[in-house]
């Protein structure tokens, strides 16, 4: 590893062994820097040109992609050319411990079982990051 800290340019300072991945968004000079704590922050070309450079676990896919191969569980093909890949943070949050529904941390597939406190949910649909899904029976009314 050539520096464990890298400066982004816009004040944030991250540890690269903590970083997962780092998502382009559909603009191209914005990107998205996910981390072990399920934090996201955005950061411009120059933050990410220095965290791809910053270490040597981390694999750029052709869609400029960065993933830190060190966290990658599996990877599963959803559609053609599509995959999702799966890594070793949490996939969903619950706000509250009674709630019936828990948020999408990350995309999750369909057909992918979770442990959700103890009771096993399978998804029945592609479930987008940041969405809300189902995780125990939600009564009528």
């Amino acid at each position: 590893m050539k520096n464990k800290f890298v400066d982004l340019l816009n004040g944030l300072v991250v540890n690269v062994e903590n970083v997962i991945g780092v998502q382009p968004t559909d603009n191209g000079n914005e990107f998205y820097v996910h981390t072990t704590t399920s934090q996201y922050y955005k950061i411009g070309l120059d933050g990410y040109n220095a965290i791809k450079d910053a270490n040597s676990s981390f694999v750029v896919l052709n869609s400029g992609l960065i993933i830190n191969k060190d966290y990658i569980v599996g990877v599963q093909p959803c559609n053609d050319n599509e995959y999702y890949i799966h890594t070793t943070t949490t996939q969903y949050y619950k706000i509250n411990k009674d709630d019936n529904v828990a948020v999408a941390l990350k995309p999750i597939a369909k057909g992918t079982t979770l442990n959700v406190a103890g009771t096993e949910v399978t998804t029945i649909e592609d479930i987008p990051q940041g969405h809300k899904f189902v995780i125990k029976p939600i009564k009528k009314g």
